[in-house]
Formats: structure tokens, sequence, C-alpha cells
């Protein structure tokens, strides 16, 4: 017997699906706690709604059972809570985020972490030795397509 619903499910793993699942409770907690019910649709939403669940998710002290949060500090993890979102968002509305609001946002996203002093972190470039740099060099001389 053919079963469709294994084709048109999601391909999100359970840690994946908790994550979401995780994000959109914040979602409804967030509009809860400010008593902002008309922003709580997603179909709606707009970068100043956006701009104010993330602050108000950054904000959090306090996690289940007034049990006391880390808290974020680096500004990736405001970039995961970020496409996290935009999965809640897709999953909610069958849509994604238009590219104009996904820009605005990455504007926004840096201004929230200037504001809330998160920190970057970035990797040391890997030293390269100079028969490794032939090797490229040489790859890029010889190569002639284009990308």
């Amino acid at each position: 017997m053919f079963d469709e619903e294994e084709y048109t499910r999601e391909d999100y793993k359970d840690s994946s699906t908790r994550l979401i699942d995780h994000m959109e409770d914040q979602w409804n907690q967030c509009w809860t706690y400010l008593r902002e019910d008309r922003l709580r649709d997603l179909a709606t939403v707009t970068v100043s709604t956006l701009y104010t669940f993330f602050d108000w998710l950054l904000n959090q002290r306090q996690g289940k059972g007034g049990r006391k949060r880390r808290g974020t500090k680096f500004a990736s993890s405001l970039g995961t809570y970020w496409k996290v979102y935009r999965l809640v968002y897709e999953r909610a509305t069958s849509a994604k985020l238009d590219q104009k609001m996904n820009r605005s946002m990455h504007k926004v996203l840096r201004k929230l972490a200037k504001k809330h002093s998160l920190r970057k972190i970035g990797r040391d470039k890997a030293c390269m030795y100079v028969e490794d740099q032939t090797l490229v060099l040489q790859t890029n001389l010889v190569t002639t397509e284009k990308r």
C-alpha cells in the first residue's frame, strides 16, 4: 500500500523538530507575556515585531520552573535563533520569508548583538605551507571553467 504521508512530511531529525517546537513556544510566550496577542499571528509578522521578539528572547533570565538561564553570549547563537525562527514561520505559513525581510533582519540581528554585547567568535585561518600554495595556484591557473 502506498503511504503518501511518508513522502510529504518534512525531513527533520527529532532534535531539529524539538528546536523548532521550542522556538514556537518562545514566540507564543513572548506575546502572552507582553500582552500583545494581536502580534502572535505569524502571517502578519513585521521587522518591528521580530525585533521585539528577539530582544525579549535575549533578555530572558529564567527558564521553566523559575530556573536560571545561562543567557545568550555569542552573536552566532542569535543567528541560529533566526534560522530556527524562519523554519517556524515556514511550517506555520507554508511560505518562506521574503528576501527583503531577510536582509532587513540581518541588520536587526547585528543591532541586537551590539545592544546585548554578544561576542563574535571567529576561527583562525589555517596556515598554508608553500607546497600547498603552489598546488592551489597551479589549479587556479590551469582551470578555465567559470562557476
